[in-house]
Formats: structure tokens, sequence, C-alpha cells
């Protein structure tokens, strides 16, 4: 028995009990039949009853599975809200197949849709006859959510205006390093929002979802045509989760010269621009138009004057002749602890 605060003392159930009730609320949730309640036959969602369990509870280990894979369940549906959307009637042995046969690799529950994408290619790539978007759509979905988990470095940062000739001559651009820049054939974004199978398959063969058109009997393959270009996307953290920015191929071009390369504004538009289009004050009004707008979405994050003070060769010239963290001694020591050859040790700094 224990003490309740709100009034006499309550027994607490014994484990059997206990178990009962567990299997009533299943049961009640879950619609099973009575017999599964008895061990051998049960099998919850899609979980396999564990390997090597003699002595142990069958039915207490079944509901800890059950709750695992509903766990899991619940949380590729958030991944691939549109995916599951599509592929319903198959979904659950899709994920027996991903879970219990290719045993995909995620030290945290956020990294669980990581495989996803090549397990899908190598298990049931004769989709992609019927749904020839279909990798497209996984990948769109998976980079979605995985960039709506990092920290949001994009709502931190102040406004940025070019336009001043010395600051395109001597400043340069930061580029955002939570954004990610992909390429898709097919219109995945507008094919995410749709809430039907039917309009789905609309946009993704260049229809308006609310448009009349039929659409071709169950088990045919769809009539798409595969876009020849891929066109570019700017995919970003934002208020937790993750927002998507259609940009031009030379506009994703830019960015990623940015990103590569340490060059002024100046540079990176004339190392995009044509001798005739260099000669042309608008065509630069244009560029630099096309740059404002980038900073303005938080592609670009901020502007910073193009003189090497942040570089790397100037932290190692700052710290050259100090004295060594606590830390970079430890990791020393422990080479030498465990017989192997002496190591390298860097502090990055990275607090």
């Amino acid at each position: 028995e224990r003490s309740s605060t709100y009034g006499a003392a309550k027994t607490v159930p014994d484990r059997e009990q206990y178990q009962r009730e567990w299997f009533s609320l299943w049961k009640e949730k879950k619609g099973k039949a009575t017999e599964v309640e008895e061990g051998k036959k049960f099998r919850p969602s899609f979980s396999r009853r564990p390997a090597q369990i003699d002595g142990y509870d069958v039915r207490a280990i079944s509901i800890y599975a059950w709750l695992r894979d509903s766990n899991r369940d619940f949380l590729m549906r958030s991944v691939f809200p549109t995916t599951f959307m599509l592929l319903r009637s198959k979904w659950k042995k899709i994920l027996e197949n991903y879970f219990y046969e290719f045993r995909p690799c995620f030290p945290q529950l956020r990294d669980i849709g990581n495989d996803f994408p090549k397990f899908m290619d190598s298990y049931y790539s004769a989709l992609n006859d019927e749904y020839p978007f279909l990798p497209e759509l996984i990948r769109y979905e998976m980079l979605r959510w995985s960039v709506g988990q990092r920290h949001e470095l994009t709502a931190a940062t102040s406004e940025v205006y070019v336009g001043a000739t010395e600051q395109i001559k001597n400043c340069m651009p930061i580029v955002n390093p939570e954004m990610t820049i992909a390429y898709f054939r097919f219109p995945v974004e507008q094919m995410s929002s749709t809430e039907s199978i039917e309009d789905l398959l609309k946009v993704a063969g260049g229809q308006n979802p609310g448009s009349a058109g039929s659409l071709p009997d169950s088990g045919s393959s769809i009539s798409v045509d595969v876009p020849v270009e891929p066109s570019p996307c700017a995919i970003m953290p934002h208020e937790f989760h993750s927002r998507v920015l259609a940009i031009s191929p030379l506009a994703a071009h830019l960015v990623e010269k940015a990103r590569r390369c340490e060059l002024s504004y100046s540079q990176l538009i004339a190392s995009l621009m044509t001798p005739e289009q260099q000669k042309s004050s608008t065509e630069i009004a244009g560029f630099i138009r096309m740059i404002q707008r980038l900073h303005e979405e938080k592609v670009l994050l901020k502007c910073v004057p193009r003189d090497g003070s942040s570089n790397w060769q100037q932290y190692v010239n700052a710290v050259e002749s100090s004295e060594s963290h606590r830390t970079v001694q430890i990791a020393l020591s422990s080479f030498v602890g465990d017989g192997q050859d002496k190591g390298i040790a860097v502090d990055m700094g990275c607090g």
C-alpha cells in the first residue's frame, strides 16, 4: 500500500493485475481478439516477438515492443507524412521491413528516418515505376525534417542592406550554415501540401489539384513526364520546423560559390557575368537586387569585411604561444595510457 495526499491509502495492484489492465486498455484501443492476450499469438502493430526471452514474461515484453514500434510508427509518419498518405496500404509492411530486415542505425530518435531513402531504393525500387516522383518526395521530406532539427541561427541575425560601393567591393557574404540547397525535378513542395492521393498525382503530373482529369487505374503506371532540368530550392530552419524558398539556378550557383570561396560581392558578381553583362549597369543592379533578396530571406546571413581577420590562420597565430588547455593535455595522455603512439589533439575552441 502507499499513502495518497488526495485521500485514503490505495492498494497497488499486483503485477498480474497490472498486466490485465494494460491488456484491457490495449484491446479496447486496438480492437484485438481475446485469444491474442494469451501471449503466443501476441503481435501488436508491426512488432515481432522478441527472441531469446525464455524465463521472461512474453506479454510484458510484447507490451514494450508495441509501445516502442507505435512510437516509431508515429515518428515515421511525422517525418514522411505525404509518403505515408501515398503508401498507406503498404505502410505496415514497409516499416516492418525497414526496422527488422534493413535494420537502420539511428543513435537518436530524431534520426529515425535517415536511412529510409536508401532502404526504399533497395527494397521498394519497383514502386518507382508506378510513382516516378517517389525518390524525390522521400528525399524532400527527409531534408525538411533534418533541417528543422537544427539550431536556428537564422532568427538570431540582424538585417543586412547591400548597396554602398565600398561595401560591395570590400565585403563578402556569409552563407547560412543551417541552410541546404537541393534540386528536384518534380514539384515536391506543392505535392507535400496536398491532402489526397488524387491531388498528389495531379500535381505530380503538372495539373492543378482542383482541376478535372482522369487518373490511371490502380496498379497501372502514372503518366508523368519527368522534367529534364531540376529546379533548386533553399531549405532552412524556421520556428522549430523548416521552410522552403524557391530560388533560381543562378542564385543557387552564387550561394554555392560564396560557400566555397571567400569572394567579395563584386568578385562574386563578376565571376557569374559575361563580359557584355559586366558593362551593363542594369545587369549589375539586377545581381545586387538578387543578393539583397538572399539576405532578406536569410540564405545569406551576414556581411563581413574581406580582410582575413576571422580566418583559421589568424586563430592559429593568436594561440600559438598559449599554454594548452587541460582537456587537450588529458586527450594526449589518453593516447599514452592506451599504449598507442602519441597522438595530436587540437582544441577547436567551440565551447
